[in-house]
């Protein structure tokens, strides 16, 4: 009888113990891929028959539209395609957060740095449609520090249809410089 209630105590411990470890060891969401998604929107360029107007903005004032073609447009976003944002990566070194704005009938799936906040990455907001359940906007904020200057530039992906890239250059005992590059391919909305 005495080895069955040591046998049976044993057990309930050992069920005890595997209980806790596995609540102390949450794992997180499956986040998002956003490095694939980005390249996702790439590819599907590289299939349609559109034309990319740039427009340019120094400083909130008006200076040129151009046309681009697909391989210059790739050249600006690949700055925002880093080894952090690849999926094993992104989900090691970010947290998620998750908010429903009835305002923008929009789920936001926010990321941030959970521990480094040296990453040149510092904010990825995804706006997800709840009807949809597809990606309509992709937000990337990242920055950069170089011995006389720092940068930060924000992208702004509206899905098949847009984006916007956004340079702020800080420099000591200068005004900030702001590059505001509105890239359209299927936005009729603006």
């Amino acid at each position: 009888m005495f080895n069955v209630l040591k046998g049976v105590t044993l057990a309930c411990l050992l069920f005890i113990m595997a209980c806790r470890s596995k609540s102390s060891q949450q794992e997180k969401p499956d986040f998002i891929d956003v490095s694939a998604y980005l390249k996702g929107q790439l590819a599907y360029l590289d299939t349609v028959p559109f034309a990319f107007e740039k427009t340019i903005l120094k400083d909130s004032v008006y200076t040129d539209t151009v046309f681009l073609n697909k391989e210059q447009l790739k050249v600006l976003v690949l700055p925002f395609l880093t080894e952090e944002l690849e999926k094993k990566n992104f989900q090691e070194l970010y947290k998620e957060t998750l908010f429903a704005d009835a305002g923008i009938n929009s789920i936001t799936l926010t990321y941030e740095p959970e521990n480094n906040k040296e990453l040149p990455v510092q904010r990825v907001d995804v706006y997800v449609n709840p009807e949809t359940q597809q990606i309509d906007r992709l937000y990337i904020v990242r920055s950069n520090n170089t011995n006389d200057s720092s940068f930060t530039q924000q992208l702004l992906w509206k899905h098949n249809k847009s984006c916007r890239i956004i340079t702020t250059v800080y420099k000591p005992d200068q005004t900030e410089k702001v590059l505001n590059e509105k890239i359209n391919w299927n936005d009729t909305e603006e």
